[in-house]
């Protein structure tokens, strides 16, 4: 970027989850909104009481997905829509946090 470019803002922040991914679908943009777990591999046993021990050791700790939200641009608005339903489509998020879609 050199001095001459400027940014404009199109829409306001989505605050939430942990990692946001954008993604344009059929000349839309969308925006997942992954929520992470970050505790222990096998985190059935896991309680309270023995947080602090995981807590110490973060080579015990990974991260997982456990909720994603998706948004869609509404530019005349400029602000992100939940959005409940895909329709036709699917998108499927790789283990880097790339979006792919796939159309029905």
């Amino acid at each position: 970027m050199d001095s001459e470019t400027t940014m404009k803002v199109i829409a306001n922040s989505v605050f939430g989850g942990d990692k946001k991914i954008l993604l344009e679908s059929m000349g839309e943009l969308f925006m997942v909104d992954k929520f992470w777990s970050v505790g222990p591999d096998n985190d059935f046993d896991y309680d309270d009481e023995n947080y602090g021990f995981y807590e110490d050791f973060d080579c015990f700790m990974s991260e997982r997905t456990v909720k994603l939200e998706v948004y869609k641009l509404d530019h005349e608005e400029q602000k992100w829509i939940e959005v409940k339903s895909l329709g036709d489509r699917m998108l499927f998020l790789d283990k880097l946090g790339l979006a792919h879609e796939v159309l029905n």
